[in-house]
């Protein structure tokens, strides 16, 4: 029963000190109050005296399929829209790539200046906080991560000019990236071409050989024809050395024959004289003249024969007895000049006549405009370009300025209520 009663004191005190307190704090508004208005005034303060931070954006998609097919044309240099753009979002995030574009400009970051930092710790401690990249990944049927877009935003105070800082660094970090590939497609091409100029001086010394050793062909084949024409000439001329002596020899026969007969003038065998025939066994004469198809040498007479005889003795040559001798000394003046040897070895540029030299010439030809035509490589498609914001990002004036009341509120509440605690112990 005691226990009740101690109780239910103690919950009325408890009560009355709620009430007392909410009363308290009525009495103390003023106090509460000037608390919040402090509050308030502090972060108007601070709204005017902070330094405002204004943002900009830029976005960069994949390229358009156009921009690279040329580059992939030749099977040289193989390189994927989403590849390439991720390439850049890495350059974009490379701390050396930011650094080498602000000096390379440090006439856009003049507001860094301090005096008691280098220019490189100043950017230093801006580019920790200031950029922010982004990227969006699309999962692919292998499993993949492909970028489809990067998104790099920079956080800039008074002073700076934002926009232009982010466009030249973009434009920077492509036309780096845009210089790597042309130096990599160079060395590509260079090497594909040095490969296809070996393979062509390799064709022309093959080429050369082969000219050679026809042109050796030829001229083996031109003394071989020569050896037998004049082997054939020698031939025909001893052929007919002999066929005049051994006219001579019948010559001699007939010229004795014709001598015993008494035969001077030619004659037949019906104009012979009696005396002569019986002189002359019949049978033998009529077995001679059956057996041949004209009449005997030495009816010609030892007049004619002696004549012949002796233009025969006289003559120095017999070439003009066949007429294939003239045809042998046709070929072989011929054979003086080879024509296709001199067309051979007149050739003056011999490249022009490799089989292959046409398309490798076009190979590298290709490969040559292939490397003055990558100018308007473009790795990446600017999808916005940053620009002036219309307002900063921090401080946020209105936020600060609630946020300030509501602070202002609780802080005064609190005193308020320490006050009435206080005076009520």
């Amino acid at each position: 029963m005691n226990t009740k009663n101690h109780l239910n004191q103690k919950e009325g005190t408890t009560e009355i000190d709620l009430s007392e307190l909410i009363r308290s704090l009525g009495q103390q508004w003023k106090l509460i109050a000037g608390i919040m208005a402090a509050v308030f005034s502090l972060a108007v303060v601070y709204v005017i005296v902070a330094n405002p931070v204004y943002q900009a954006k830029s976005v960069l998609r994949v390229a358009e399929l156009r921009d690279l097919d040329r580059l992939n044309l030749l099977d040289l240099y193989s390189l994927d829209r989403e590849v390439a753009l991720q390439q850049i979002g890495n350059e974009l995030e490379s701390y050396s790539t930011r650094l080498d574009f602000f000096r390379e400009n440090p006439e856009l970051f003049k507001a860094l200046e301090s005096p008691i930092r280098s220019l490189e710790q100043s950017f230093d401690v801006f580019n920790e906080d200031a950029f922010t990249v982004t990227r969006s990944a699309q999962q692919q049927k292998d499993g993949q991560q492909r970028s489809r877009y990067v998104e790099i935003v920079m956080e800039y105070s008074g002073g700076l000019n934002g926009p232009v800082i982010l466009n030249n660094l973009v434009s920077y970090v492509h036309a780096q990236e845009q210089e790597r590939v042309k130096s990599d497609v160079s060395a590509l091409a260079d090497n594909r071409i040095e490969r296809l100029e070996r393979q062509l001086n390799t064709a022309l010394v093959g080429y050369q050989a082969a000219v050679e050793m026809e042109v050796a062909q030829l001229r083996e084949q031109d003394i071989l024809k020569q050896n037998e024409l004049e082997d054939e000439l020698n031939a025909l001329r001893l052929e007919l050395k002999n066929q005049r002596l051994n006219r001579l020899e019948k010559l001699n026969e007939a010229i004795y024959i014709a001598t015993e007969l008494g035969i001077k003038n030619p004659t037949t065998l019906a104009s012979l004289s009696q005396e002569q025939q019986q002189r002359i066994n019949a049978n033998v004469i009529r077995a001679e003249i059956n057996a041949q198809n004209k009449d005997p040498l030495y009816f010609m007479g030892t007049r004619a024969l002696l004549a012949e005889k002796e233009i025969l003795s006289l003559r120095e040559s017999d070439d003009f007895m066949e007429p294939r001798i003239a045809q042998i000394y046709k070929e072989l003046e011929l054979l003086k000049n080879n024509r296709r040897v001199e067309m051979l070895l007149a050739r003056d540029n011999e490249k022009l006549f490799l089989e292959s030299n046409s398309q490798i010439r076009s190979d590298i030809a290709r490969l040559q405009e292939l490397k003055s035509d990558l100018g308007n490589l473009r790795l990446v498609r600017l999808d916005q370009v940053a620009v002036e914001p219309v307002a900063p990002v921090r401080p946020k004036r209105l936020l600060i300025l609630l946020l300030s009341l509501v602070l202002g509120g609780i802080l005064g509440v609190s005193v308020a209520l320490g006050r009435s605690l206080l005076r009520q112990r």
